[in-house]
């Protein structure tokens, strides 16, 4: 009750376009379509013509799939005929990357029209290797580049055979004259005065009649019977049969196709399998039995020149690196003799140089011990002497012995304290050897002792 006829003829709009983007959408090959109708208004006026309704459809197809001149002329058709009132002319046929489909575009000429074949070739040839791939390989696991060189060139040629035993007859002639009448007649003249040769004499009357006739008359009866084709048995009649023949001729002209196929090239990438993120190629048995399937596919022949190439590399995981194999690594570098030298000279640097180290530390070590047992024998020699007890009351030269007393103390402390710091070991030996000989003693030695070190 409160939607108005415009809202009504919206929702039929697109209720048809979700219809009709479904039924295109069931089409194999189709992986979505999108129709989008332009719906004509009636003119205001009642005998005005009204508007022409329009759509165009987009395709997008599924991986591997290619649409034809043919698959988009049904799909036109197919919209035309679901939407009262919509011509074919009205519709365009789009592909998702902008290519027009339907109407099919105008020929630019022979060479337009042979790049349309020639991509038209291509797309069906990608289509079938695609196809093909996909169960073999799976979704995504493969890639395929495909090239067709064509001809575009006209050419006729005109060929022309003769039969071979096969004649026709032109004409015939054939005439019979009698033998008299032939010799009586012709241009007058010489000859004509001759006597006139026996055509069919006995043996030996022809014999002598040759022998005794003039050369004029041989010669006469030698180029008489030259004159005529052929003889009837009966000697009197002269025969001429003449027969123009011709032989038999077989013309034949053709003319080429617009476009020939010169050569098919055909590229193809293939994924591994991968362990543990390292990818590892197909063997080369496997890569030459997918080889064979693509050119039986595509139909490609050797002799005219096609190649077909296929290689295996990673496509859904990159590319990792395998780790070197360190008994592979060994081999190699054993086989070499240069880096057997190298080798060899550098581990015997290494020994040369471990062995002069260890010298050198050895022989650091026994200074020090010799250093050492050096400073432990100077202090024992260096004994500080007993201070002596101060008297009750100091004379006034007091202050000053004092000081003296108290300078060379501290000189003293400040020397032992250098060679402590100088060597420790030797200092911390004569320590034990005074607590040693104090324990020895008793305690009442310690004391003393205690006080005679300057530490």
């Amino acid at each position: 009750m409160g939607q108005s006829d415009f809202d009504e003829q919206v929702n039929y709009q697109r209720s048809l376009q979700g219809e009709l983007e479904r039924t295109i959408m069931d089409i194999h090959g189709i992986d979505s379509a999108r129709v989008m109708l332009a719906m004509g208004r009636p003119s205001p006026f009642a005998l005005g013509p009204s508007e022409a309704e329009r759509a165009s459809v987009m395709l997008t197809t599924a991986p591997g799939a290619t649409i034809d001149a043919a698959m988009a002329a049904a799909i036109a058709h197919l919209v035309a005929t679901s939407v009262r009132g919509l011509e074919v002319d009205g519709i365009t046929v789009t592909g998702n990357d902008g290519a027009v489909l339907y109407p099919p575009p105008k020929s630019d000429g022979e060479l337009g029209e042979a790049m349309r074949l020639r991509n038209d070739f291509e797309h069906r040839l990608e289509g079938k290797v695609s196809a093909l791939l996909s169960r073999i390989m799976g979704e995504n696991r493969y890639a395929v580049q495909i090239a067709v060189d064509v001809d575009a060139s006209h050419i006729t040629s005109n060929e022309t055979q003769y039969g071979k035993g096969d004649t026709t007859v032109l004409s015939e002639e054939h005439s019979q004259t009698p033998v008299g009448a032939a010799s009586s007649g012709g241009v007058p003249g010489l000859t004509s005065n001759l006597p006139i040769a026996n055509p069919n004499p006995k043996p030996s009357a022809a014999a002598k009649a040759t022998a005794g006739a003039t050369p004029s008359a041989a010669a006469t009866a030698s180029t008489t019977p030259a004159k005529t084709e052929s003889q009837s048995e009966a000697g009197d009649v002269s025969r001429k049969d003449i027969v123009n023949y011709k032989p038999s001729i077989r013309e034949i002209n053709s003319v080429t196709a617009p476009v020939r196929i010169k050569r098919i090239t055909v590229a193809a990438v293939l994924d591994g399998t991968y362990d543990h993120g390292i990818f590892k190629p197909l063997d080369e048995e496997r890569l030459r039995s997918i080889k064979g399937l693509v050119a039986a596919a595509v139909g490609a022949d050797l002799e005219r020149g096609d190649s077909v190439d296929i290689q295996s590399a990673a496509l859904s995981q990159p590319y990792v690196a395998p780790l070197p194999n360190p008994i592979d690594q060994l081999r190699l570098f054993i086989a070499d003799p240069i880096h057997l030298y190298e080798t060899a000279g550098a581990v015997l640097l290494l020994v040369i140089a471990m062995f002069w180290m260890l010298k050198r530390a050895l022989k650091r070590r026994s200074t020090r011990k010799h250093a050492a047992a050096q400073a432990g024998d100077d202090l024992d020699t260096e004994q500080p002497a007993p201070l002596a007890p101060a008297p009750a009351e100091a004379p006034a030269s007091a202050p000053s012995a004092s000081r003296e007393q108290e300078f060379g103390f501290d000189e003293i402390r400040r020397r032992v304290n250098e060679e402590v710091e100088r060597n420790p070991e030797a200092a911390a030996e004569i320590l034990r050897r005074w607590l040693t000989e104090a324990a020895a003693t008793g305690n009442g030695a310690a004391a003393p002792a205690a006080e005679r070190s300057p530490a």
